[in-house]
């Protein structure tokens, strides 16, 4: 009994021997083929980086070799031949600044011979081009963005174009004429392919402007015509931002020393600023008129609208000044409602004025009365016989439109606006009427509303509007015969 008991033990501890033995030789292969395959990976990379120092050996020997910067080829197949066959290695070593010391010698003394923007020739872009193929790394715009400033960031093209290119087109250009841009246009172009983005955006816009902006004033038009064939030539941003630092500081200089007369109105100083609406940004328009424009000019036309004006001459006055706004201008939100305000600014001295008139005693019938503008309208329509009526489902801007004679119209703030020529234009409401029977005359009430409704008309010659004095004794006549007020007092400026 006691041999079956005790047999069985030495058998197991041989066999966990075994088992044991069996993982450790598992465990040491699997070291063993580990070991190997770094000997053989290190192998290879010794290998590699043999084939490496070979063929940057021969790059040393063929430098002096080399006559002018157009007999790189053998560099430039090395330098091909790394990046297609040992990419991990030209990225890691960054094996395109191998180029560099060869490269950049031969490029300066070649561009140091008289090289300029006139005399430049299809061999250097070609060779540019040969290079960015494999100098140039794609992400690269992204990273100099955030670090201009930076060379570690720049790519061995991005290094040649900078350090080397960029000083010889710098100084082509201060030597260059603004005022003949042909030239330079087409050469920009021809090289924009080659050019990284980042210097382009941020310094030849800058040499080449600066040049044609040296010492310049608004008063000096003939900066537009330089800067004109340049706008299609960059990217909007870019313009834009040109815009706003070159530009519109002068602009808004001009706008702070503008003087708003009506008595003897110089327009020139305007004529500087509107001339730039095409190429300055909008919004930068928008917010100099905004900001050093309309709060003179809304100051000027209360003072005037206080001092027992010719409301006419006003009229006048107020659309002279708004034919003088470009319609881009005109449409945008601000503007619309500095021009409103102005309009509601001169209904109201109108109402003041005729309410005044009115508790003078001046005798105006009960039949006359009219509540509202659209009573007026529908008043004037049955005196002279004219239909008027909404025109069904018909709006504009949530406005109803209605017919009145011949005429679609609708109505705004007192303002009537007719439809011609694909437009809605803002016009008085006898000129609508006379389109009808031709009538010349209206009476006082009418006078009244219509007065601030056709402040918003065009009229063709600007100066005369804002400076000729406005005779109105059509207006003075009617109004003395309808009131018995003299009408002197009533308009004179």
């Amino acid at each position: 009994m006691s041999l079956l008991n005790f047999s069985p033990s030495p058998y197991k501890y041989t066999d966990k021997l075994r088992k044991f033995d069996e993982d450790t030789t598992i465990a040491l292969k699997y070291d063993l083929n580990y070991t190997q395959q770094i000997i053989s990976d290190e192998k290879t990379c010794m290998n590699r980086l043999n084939i490496l120092l070979n063929m940057i050996n021969q790059c040393e020997q063929c430098v002096n070799e080399v006559r002018n910067v157009f007999d790189l080829f053998f560099l430039h197949r090395i330098v091909d031949e790394l990046k297609q066959n040992y990419e991990n290695e030209y990225k890691k070593y960054r094996l395109g600044d191998l180029a560099i010391p060869i490269l950049h010698p031969q490029l300066k003394q070649y561009l140091s011979s008289n090289w300029n923007i006139y005399n430049d020739n299809h061999k250097l872009i070609e060779f540019f081009s040969k290079w960015k193929q494999i100098l140039e790394d794609d992400t690269i715009d992204l990273i100099i963005d955030n670090s201009i400033q930076s060379k570690e960031n720049m790519d061995s093209y991005h290094r040649l174009v900078w350090d080397v290119y960029m000083p010889f087109l710098r100084k082509s250009i201060l030597e260059w004429n603004p005022r003949q841009p042909d030239h330079l246009i087409d050469f920009i172009k021809q090289w924009m392919p080659y050019l990284p983005q980042w210097i382009i955006d941020k310094y030849i816009h800058g040499f080449i402007h600066a040049q044609a902006l040296h010492n310049w004033q608004p008063s000096d038009l003939s900066a537009k015509a330089v800067l004109l064939p340049w706008q299609k030539v960059f990217k909007q941003e870019t313009w834009n931002a040109f815009m706003n630092k070159y530009i519109v500081s002068k602009l808004i200089s001009t706008m702070q020393q503008f003087i708003i007369d009506p008595r003897e109105q110089i327009l020139d100083p305007w004529h500087w600023f509107i001339a730039w609406y095409d190429m300055v940004p909008l919004s930068s328009m928008i917010t100099i008129l905004e900001k050093f424009f309309f709060p003179k000019w809304l100051q000027v036309l209360d003072v005037w609208l206080n001092t027992n004006p010719n409301y006419q001459e006003i009229q006048r006055w107020y659309s002279g000044w708004r034919s003088l706004l470009p319609q881009a201008i005109i449409n945008h939100t601000i503007i619309k409602e500095k021009l409103t305000e102005g309009l509601m600014m001169i209904d109201q001295r109108i109402s003041e004025t005729f309410n005044t008139i009115y508790n003078r005693g001046v005798a105006i019938s009960s039949s006359n009365v009219v509540s509202s503008f659209k009573d007026l309208i529908e008043k004037k329509a049955a005196e002279h016989n004219l239909l008027f009526l909404p025109v069904s489902n018909r709006t504009f801007e949530g406005h109803q439109i209605y017919q009145l004679g011949n005429t679609n119209i609708y109505m705004d703030k007192s303002v009537i606006f007719v439809h011609e020529t694909s437009q809605w234009v803002p016009t008085h409401l006898y000129d609508v009427i006379n389109r009808q029977f031709d009538l010349c005359f209206y009476s006082l009430r009418s006078t009244k509303i219509t007065t601030s409704s056709s402040s918003s008309s065009t009229f063709s010659n600007s100066n005369a509007i804002l400076t000729e004095p406005f005779q109105s004794s059509i207006f003075a006549d009617d109004f003395s015969s309808t009131t018995g007020v003299d009408s002197s007092s009533y308009t004179k400026r």
